[in-house]
């Protein structure tokens, strides 16, 4: 065999070597390839909300958001905002609120309030049970939580809530003026009209008070949504002249522990300070720091040290805004306080 012909062979062989290992590098990426962009599909579908269809409405709901609609139907099951039966309401109804006739017509406006985005979206009239249609010249602003953590729960679906009870049969009676989240406002009835909230039949609370909803919904920040709620106090306060003394928890007209988070963590004062201040025109001083509970159990304490008692355990995950540091001990709210260690709390 020629020294020609050796070469041949060989660079014969090396170039079938050669394809072969192409051919099945190739054929791996065939078969991975596939494999791996189909599980990633998979997963973003998982988040990818899927339309409904036969919405009405230009904006059709997802099945996260029905999920929510759900989960917000359910939390007011038994909830009866008016708080005595329908005989016992005995004024008329103004001609000019006049509900006799039902009418599905809604109409949506957009803007800011303090900075928050704002959306104006009143409830038909029709079912008085969710719009009662009674005149009223506000004397109080009652602040409530909505005590619901389901995701997606926030003020958007609880405006397309309303608005579904309103254009139906329910005969469940609760309604309020405004939902408030971390990102936006929604009015659902006009301030010179009452709700049904305050489970006080035809007292000031249901007659002569405004209504605000703060979500809780655990996809959005609680301390955001507070602030957000704030704004819009400090707002009405300034269109109605309602005083801050007259901004009240709806606790004071029935009992009810709520607004249940802003009661337990003693956060009360420091809401109406805040909304205050941005009534004033001005902004409430910067807080230092915000910290995260990476532990389970944690104090929370009503004073800085261990002589003072506990009023709680933070949870795991819980972000707490720091308003005071004394002795290692940090004050997260009026009248709470956690001290200080690495282990189990961040600095974000």
């Amino acid at each position: 065999m020629s020294i020609k012909l050796v070469r041949y062979t060989k660079l014969k062989m090396k170039i079938r070597s050669y394809k072969k290992v192409v051919a099945f590098a190739t054929g791996v990426t065939l078969l991975t390839a596939p494999i791996s962009s189909f599980a990633e599909k998979k997963e973003d579908n998982t988040n990818q909300p899927v339309h409904v269809q036969g919405q009405s409405n230009a904006e059709k709901l997802s099945v996260t958001d029905k999920q929510a609609l759900k989960s917000i139907e359910e939390s007011f099951k038994n909830v009866d905002g008016r708080g005595i039966s329908s005989e016992d309401v005995t004024d008329k109804i103004d001609s000019a609120t006049d509900n006799s006739k039902s009418s599905s017509k809604s109409f949506r406006s957009s803007s800011t309030i303090n900075g928050v985005k704002y959306t104006k979206w009143i409830i038909p009239k029709g079912n008085s049970n969710i719009r009662p249609g009674y005149s009223m010249k506000p004397k109080y602003i009652t602040i409530h939580e909505t005590d619901n953590t389901n995701v997606g729960a926030g003020a958007r679906n609880h405006a397309q809530y309303l608005y579904n009870q309103a254009v139906g049969n329910t005969d469940r009676a609760a309604s309020w003026h405004y939902t408030v989240d971390d990102k936006e406002i929604y009015q659902h009835l006009p301030i010179d009209e009452n709700g049904w909230h305050a489970g006080d039949g035809n007292g000031d609370g249901n007659r002569k008070s405004i209504a605000i909803e703060i979500a809780v919904n655990k996809d959005s920040d609680y301390n955001k949504s507070v602030e957000n709620a704030q704004k819009l106090v400090a707002y009405l306060m300034n269109q109605t002249g309602i005083s801050s003394s007259n901004v009240v928890k709806h606790q004071k007209w029935s009992g009810k522990n709520c607004p249940a988070i802003m009661i337990s963590r003693g956060q009360w004062s420091s809401f109406i300070e805040r909304a205050n201040v941005f009534a004033k025109g001005n902004k409430p001083a910067e807080l230092k720091k915000t910290i995260q509970i990476n532990g389970i159990g944690v104090n929370v304490r009503s004073g800085a040290g261990t002589n003072h008692s506990v009023v709680r355990k933070a949870y795991k995950g819980e972000k707490l805004d720091v308003y005071e540091e004394k002795n290692g001990w940090l004050r997260v709210s009026e009248k709470e306080w956690v001290f200080y260690n690495a282990s189990y709390i961040k600095y974000l």
